[in-house]
């Protein structure tokens, strides 16, 4: 992954969706102007920070927040306040400049630093305090990206680059967090939601593949992981 400053491996899961469906989905296409890509960006965030809140301080009591429900995943608190920090490190002190907010904790939510099953030892932000600093530092981020540019003259900036890493950032936690969600005991605390019916009425249980050449991976899309590069040739058998 480029870029990633506190990476954490994001577990894809089925769980219960917390928020709406649309609330799962990155949306940014190509804007027309800088102006449009501000909003775009203001409502990818606005999105994201949707579904991280009804994973976690929305849905649990403190108790729960800090406590590690599997040793394969952190606190749901750790998560929560990670990813704001990782907002801070990279929208505010390098894109836009700012000082450091919070310095203090940044070894905490250090993911090279602490292994899930140390962070439960760790001095973290109770729910509170760790929802105040999210919104916090959310606020400095949308009120800076108000004179943000996205010329190709810095790499980091251009296209909005390290904005989008931090949404699917962001994205990535959801994940583990609903994954957490699958592996804590107790009552279910997210709603079910039915999945959106398929346009074109319900799908055929089976289809099939046509055989022949097609092209796998990438070796354009900015946002592809290592394992889905470089883009290359391959022969498919026809199959259902």
């Amino acid at each position: 992954m480029v870029l990633e400053a506190n990476p954490a491996l994001p577990v894809v899961s089925e769980a219960k969706p917390a928020a709406s469906q649309a609330d799962h989905l990155l949306d940014l296409g190509a804007a027309t102007s800088d102006d449009t890509l501000r909003a775009q960006l203001a409502r990818e965030l606005e999105r994201v920070r949707r579904r991280s809140d009804a994973l976690t301080v929305d849905a649990l009591d403190e108790p729960e927040l800090l406590s590690q429900h599997s040793r394969l995943m952190s606190p749901l608190v750790w998560d929560y306040a990670h990813v704001g920090n990782y907002e801070e490190l990279w929208l505010l002190r390098e894109a836009a400049g700012r000082p450091a907010m919070r310095p203090e904790i940044d070894d905490i939510y250090n993911a090279f630093e602490h292994p899930r099953a140390e962070r439960p030892t760790l001095p973290l932000l109770q729910r509170d305090e760790a929802r105040s600093y999210l919104t916090t530092v959310r606020a400095r981020v949308l009120e800076s990206l108000e004179t943000a540019t996205f010329t190709p003259d810095r790499p980091l900036t251009a296209d909005a680059f390290v904005h989008r890493m931090v949404i699917q950032h962001e994205h990535m936690h959801d994940e583990t967090m609903l994954a957490t969600h699958q592996l804590r005991r107790g009552d279910p605390v997210l709603d079910d939601v039915a999945p959106p019916t398929p346009a074109g009425g319900p799908l055929a249980p089976e289809v099939l593949v046509p055989g022949g050449p097609f092209t796998f991976g990438t070796s354009t899309d900015p946002w592809a992981h290592d394992n889905e590069r470089p883009a290359h040739r391959l022969e498919y058998s026809a199959n259902n």
